[in-house]
């Protein structure tokens, strides 16, 4: 963890009066929730594993009666595409109809990519996986929580892998609406964590300072690569990000120019640029803007957030990228971190 914290000595020097910003507007959590009995982390997270095991068990059959007992009775899922659903009925229903327009009988279901972490206190959990499904590849995440001893999914955002290029490819040809927006609301204890989500989405560099330092952490991507899991790795890739979209250093001229240009011919320069347009510094790199109000809970004991958002994503860009994320964010010494992070192209074509 030395890397981490001298990264993140660099980028709080770097961004200082964003971050100062940041934690003015809600980087603290507020008060903790209600004192819940702690579950054993190793054990919070084989129970989650074991939920998980079953669903993909249930889908291989094409059973959508099995996953019942699986979810939520409020359980929030996301996509792919545009789709959403906020009734277990309706997630339900959707999952049956796909199945049935999959084929009858028995699936294919492949899990590529299965982590899972746990949140302070064991009695919520997270997870991410690159699944095949049927020939179809998608990334997928998820939010558990444990209910009087019994493990349910509360929330699911379900993606496919779309690479940049073919995202931009669809952007610049009209093939990618907005979203729509994002029914239910923000629960009241999920406030100060939405307000860290909207204030950090504008820069990797933020989201750097306000990283949980745990193993756990998970980012999955919008394109086909393997999601990072680790802080260390997400350091590294968002560091690399970071360093890319830094403005390339000119070379000294090894001898200065002796000419000098007589005095009008300055004055002519100035005048010039003092009319010329000014010139716009470029957005950092994954630059974003949440639309619209998110949908946002917090668990019973308080140490767990999730947060969908519909986000414009800028960059270098003309145009902005619409997308959706889901981040997860836990409880560190009284202020909320970014523990998991999955963003998707939004879009009909999906």
């Amino acid at each position: 963890m030395k890397a981490v914290a001298l990264v993140r000595a660099v980028v709080v020097g770097v961004v200082g009066a964003a971050v100062g910003l940041l934690v003015a507007c809600g980087g603290a959590g507020g008060a903790a929730g209600p004192k819940v009995k702690s579950v054993d982390h190793e054990v919070a997270v084989q129970a989650a594993r074991d939920v998980i095991d079953e669903a993909y068990r249930s889908l291989r059959m094409g059973s959508h009666d099995g996953l019942i007992s699986l979810l939520a009775p409020e359980i929030y899922v996301v996509g792919p595409g545009v789709e959403l659903y906020a009734e277990k009925s309706a997630a339900l229903l959707a999952v049956r109809d796909a199945l049935d327009a999959a084929g009858d009988g028995k699936h294919k279901l492949q899990s590529k990519q299965l982590e899972v972490g746990a949140a302070p206190g064991g009695r919520a959990a997270w997870a991410t996986d690159r699944i095949v499904f049927d020939g179809q590849p998608f990334t997928v995440s998820a939010v558990l929580i444990d209910v009087d001893e019994l493990w349910v999914i509360a929330a699911v955002h379900l993606a496919r892998p779309v690479a940049d290029k073919t995202a931009d490819k669809w952007l610049a040809d009209g093939k990618l609406a907005a979203p729509a927006a994002l029914p239910g609301g923000i629960d009241p204890a999920a406030r100060d964590a939405v307000a860290l989500v909207e204030e950090a989405t504008v820069s990797r560099a933020l989201w750097m300072v306000h990283l949980a330092e745990r193993e756990d952490v998970m980012v999955a991507g919008r394109g086909p690569g393997k999601n990072l899991v680790g802080v260390d790795p997400v350091y590294k890739a968002w560091k690399k990000e970071l360093k890319q979209a830094e403005p390339k250093k000119k070379k000294k001229k090894k001898k200065a120019k002796k000419a000098k240009k007589k005095k009008k011919g300055d004055d002519d320069d100035e005048a010039e640029a003092a009319d010329a347009a000014p010139v716009m510094e470029p957005e950092p790199p994954e630059a974003g803007e949440l639309v619209g109000e998110p949908r946002a809970a917090v668990t019973a004991d308080g140490n767990l957030a999730w947060v969908f958002a519909n986000v414009d994503v800028l960059g270098a860009r003309a145009t902005p990228l619409p997308q959706r994320a889901l981040y997860v964010l836990v409880r560190e010494d009284g202020a909320w971190r970014l523990t998991l992070l999955h963003e998707a192209v939004a879009g009909e074509k999906l």
